[in-house]
């Protein structure tokens, strides 16, 4: 099982020389925040999105008695392994089963992409009906924290998704 953390840098000014042009001598020009020129420094390393992809842990009907009752979980793995290596997202970590979901974990990606390759997960051959995402932090205390989306998105929602 492979962890891997995405991170992001949040700026903030840190002093303001008053300069209306930049500040060139500290090789700093004018913030984007401010009309004045400002020393930029790392403040704060905050954390970006993930998705968690919560699936219904329930049996595939039809199967023969002793048969995997839950080969959608492959299917999806495979597909998600997909998109990592053609790099439309990321696969952070494997799979698990959490309450009555199994759930996928994918990032690396703009929100928007995440929730249109989720709605892809749930809309694959074989995957229970009643998929969700949760749009969270890769450092929530725990799973399922954060904003709810049904799956499958409407079409025009994953339209700019790549396929």
């Amino acid at each position: 099982m492979r962890s891997v953390r995405y991170r992001q840098t949040i700026i903030r000014s840190e002093r303001v020389c008053g300069a209306e042009d930049g500040c060139n001598a500290l090789g700093v020009g004018r913030s984007r925040y401010s009309p004045v020129c400002s020393v930029q420094l790392i403040d704060h390393v905050g954390v970006a999105d993930v998705v968690e992809i919560h699936v219904p842990l329930v049996p595939t009907p039809g199967l023969p008695v002793d048969g995997y009752p839950f080969p959608w979980i492959e299917r999806i793995e495979d597909f998600l392994v997909g998109l990592d290596e053609e790099g439309q997202v990321e696969v952070p970590d494997d799979g698990e089963q959490y309450d009555d979901n199994y759930v996928f974990f994918i990032a690396g990606a703009d929100e928007d992409v995440l929730l249109a390759a989720a709605s892809r997960v749930a809309a694959l051959d074989g995957v229970p009906a009643g998929a969700f995402a949760m749009v969270t932090r890769d450092d929530a205390e725990e799973m399922g924290l954060g904003r709810r989306v049904d799956l499958p998105l409407p079409d025009a929602s994953v339209n700019g998704a790549h396929a």
